[in-house]
């Protein structure tokens, strides 16, 4: 009983809280990226294409696997088959190779690949492969050397050598395959182990991983971004993105494939006549790139484990969030009772999302095409007012935004006159002061419309937190594209000063 209505006042008193918020001035936080980046999770885009790459590389390794059959008679045709073939079939007899195989392998393969510990011999019984113990086994293979085969002893071990290297080299893959790629894997052979462990990408794998190597399959965005990225630590896809359409818009303005246009597009190839196929075609990619992109969020990051809060966040009083991320870290972060509303403005990654409800941004911004109305309609897609509309993805922040401004209308009608380009924010009242504080986001101009409508109001003071000296000076590079030099001094400096930066702690 007593736990009842424990539990029920906790209710009333967060309906109370709900239903006076309103009443006092908003503290806003904005995170970008870096907010997951600071939890130390794996949320770069490379760090993305990396887990893409390890699972296929684990993809490669089950190929490997199932290539190497679990019967001696079997694993002899294996190898005639991937060791000169037609010199095998034409001259040679398998029964020998099996015999040879049978008795020797792990015993060869020590000898080539140095296996003092006996990890071949191991790994051979692992996958299925029984060996004779020495004595009859050894009298006939070395009564069939003994034959009149000339050569023989060189093909076999040329042939064993092979096959060896090919057990290496399925081995050293496990060991360079992405450690996030490798735990996720791990989470979903422990999740259908039965599935999972038959070695068969077409027939053992669970839903999920079957799903995923569906969309990994001749996905053109996501071999342009792996292409791109080159061993780099950061790429930006909306950029690389913004490249390629831009490129189909020259297309379309020219009538002629320019040199830049196909180095954009690499092995797709386009033609002219039938450029409109290829949009189709980058449209249903980058569909199934964002929820390629979504079950990564979904099912690795948001399972992840969460360092603490960072203290700069921690000590804030935070009432509402604009997060430029589709993952929940700040949500998991906050107890129930206390979470504040959150506005997923490019969308939120969802696990039960398909094809048609996903609601993830991943676009451009809007530029002015040179090749006419056509081109303007074809690419429309690609644009991210487009798709928040079409997705209709949150805009709470519009509504907080039109209640800062309402809030601060009497006085600023009051001091305009004493202070026609900026009322000094000590002049509001404190219930016309609000706050936003900036976490983890680059400042880029990309999304300009949202970040300009807070900071520049004169009853918001904004805290920008930043890493280090040079993740400073990076901000306020780009804070310089947000607004005017004039207004950058103006509101960092004096008494008209609503703009404030902070080491992160």
């Amino acid at each position: 009983m007593c736990d009842s209505i424990v539990h029920e006042k906790k209710i009333i008193k967060s309906i109370k809280l709900e239903a006076t918020k309103e009443k006092h001035v908003m503290n806003i936080l904005v995170i970008g990226n870096g907010f997951d980046l600071a939890h130390k999770l794996p949320t770069k885009y490379t760090d993305f294409l990396d887990w893409v790459q390890g699972l296929r590389e684990i993809g490669d390794w089950l190929d490997w696997v199932k290539k190497i059959p679990t019967g001696m008679k079997q694993a002899a045709e294996w190898v005639k088959d991937s060791c000169q073939p037609e010199e095998w079939a034409v001259k040679y007899d398998t029964s020998l190779i099996e015999l040879y195989l049978d008795a020797d392998s792990y015993e060869r393969a020590s000898l080539i690949c140095g296996d003092k510990d006996g990890k071949i011999k191991s790994w051979f019984h692992e996958h299925g492969f029984e060996f004779p113990s020495t004595g009859e086994m050894y009298d006939k293979i070395h009564n069939a050397l003994e034959s009149d085969m000339v050569n023989k002893r060189d093909i076999r071990d040329s042939a064993l050598d092979s096959i060896l290297q090919a057990i290496q080299i399925i081995e050293n893959k496990k060991y360079t395959i992405d450690d996030n790629a490798k735990r996720f894997w791990d989470v979903q052979v422990k999740k259908s182990p039965e599935q999972m462990e038959s070695h068969d990408l077409h027939i053992g794998l669970n839903y999920l991983c079957k799903q995923i190597f569906s969309l990994m399959k001749d996905n053109f965005w996501l071999q342009y971004f792996i292409n791109k990225s080159g061993g780099r630590t950061w790429i930006d896809f909306e950029r690389e993105i913004s490249k390629v359409i831009r490129a189909c818009d020259e297309l379309v303005c020219k009538q002629q494939l320019p040199n830049n246009v196909q180095q954009v597009f690499g092995e797709l190839h386009i033609v002219l006549s039938n450029y409109k196929a290829y949009i189709d075609r980058l449209k249903d990619d980058l569909d199934r790139l964002i929820l390629l992109l979504e079950i990564y969020l979904c099912e690795y990051i948001d399972n992840l484990p969460l360092i603490d809060l960072p203290k700069s966040i921690d000590e804030l009083k935070i009432d509402r969030v604009i997060s430029f991320n589709y993952t929940h870290t700040f949500a998991r972060q906050c107890p129930y009772l206390r979470q504040p509303e959150i506005d997923y403005i490019h969308g939120e990654a969802s696990v039960s999302s398909s094809m048609n409800d996903n609601n993830m941004i991943l676009g451009i911004d809007d530029f002015p095409s040179r090749g006419g109305e056509d081109a303007d309609i074809s690419f429309i897609f690609f644009k991210k007012y487009y798709q928040r509309i079409y997705k209709d993805t949150d805009c709470s922040y519009m509504n907080w935004i039109a209640k800062i401004k309402e809030s601060g209308k009497r006085t600023q009608k009051r001091l305009k006159e004493e202070y026609p380009g900026q009322i000094p924010y000590h002049k509001f009242k404190n219930k016309e002061r609000h706050r936003v504080f900036i976490f983890g986001h680059s400042l880029d101009v990309t999304d300009k419309d949202v970040l300009s409508s807070l900071i520049l109001n004169d009853n918001v003071y904004t805290t920008i937190f930043y890493r280090d000296m040079k993740h400073k000076s990076e901000l306020i590079a780009n804070l310089d594209k947000l607004m005017e030099h004039e207004e950058i001094i103006r509101r960092t400096g004096g008494t008209t000063k609503t703009i404030h930066f902070e080491k992160q702690k």
